[in-house]
């Protein structure tokens, strides 16, 4: 029982940081490289 607590409260909080970490990440690679749009 108390394995299944532990996993959910792990899962619950590290989905949302992991989360945070790649949308910080991919704003960070957006400013560092910005895409030039080129028409086909």
């Amino acid at each position: 029982m108390g394995g299944l607590l532990v996993s959910q409260v792990l899962t619950l909080f590290t989905t949302p940081v992991i989360y945070l970490l790649f949308d910080r990440l991919s704003l960070y690679v957006k400013s560092r490289f910005p895409r030039h749009k080129e028409e086909a």
